[in-house]
């Protein structure tokens, strides 16, 4: 029994990767904007100007002319530098999705993104005094944690 439900997950997993694969690439290094410089130095700026964002491609969007897809529409927010910076809603808002747009995941249809440290992970070199690079990670939330940690010590307390 124990091993039909590991092959299952390995499939499962396996299909995941597969239809992330055949994904068509994102355009994130061609909308991911830095402002320019000038005599004060480069301009920190994080956020969104009038961005408008979907999931899938833009060329599917223009086949399909619907406007059922799942869009954020008109995002004009500056995340501050160095202080706390805090997206909250109900479950199905568009948090994450947000944070994707904001990471170049999802599809710009109209607007700016603004995001230092967004380049290839080819074009990044560390610094020479500590060894860090000037990129940004996202880190997901796992519904795994539930499912390997909690149920297994749920299960033992009621048998």
């Amino acid at each position: 029994m124990q091993k039909s439900y590991l092959l299952y997950d390995v499939l499962v997993s396996v299909d995941r990767v597969e239809e992330f694969l055949k994904e068509e690439e994102t355009e994130k290094y061609h909308q991911l904007k830095l402002l320019p410089e000038d005599e004060e130095g480069p301009h920190l700026l994080i956020g969104f100007k009038n961005g408008t964002f979907t999931w899938g491609t833009s060329s599917s969007m223009n086949r399909a002319g619907s406007t059922s897809a799942f869009m954020l529409r008109d995002l004009n927010v500056n995340f501050v530098p160095g202080r706390l910076n805090i997206i909250a809603g109900p479950t199905g808002s568009g948090k994450t999705s947000m944070l994707m747009a904001l990471l170049g995941e999802m599809t710009l249809l109209e607007g700016r993104v603004y995001l230092p440290g967004s380049h290839s992970r080819e074009d990044l070199y560390p610094n020479q005094v500590t060894g860090l690079t000037e990129s940004v990670a996202y880190c997901a939330q796992q519904a795994y944690v539930f499912k390997l940690f909690l149920y297994p010590h749920m299960m033992l307390i009621h048998t």
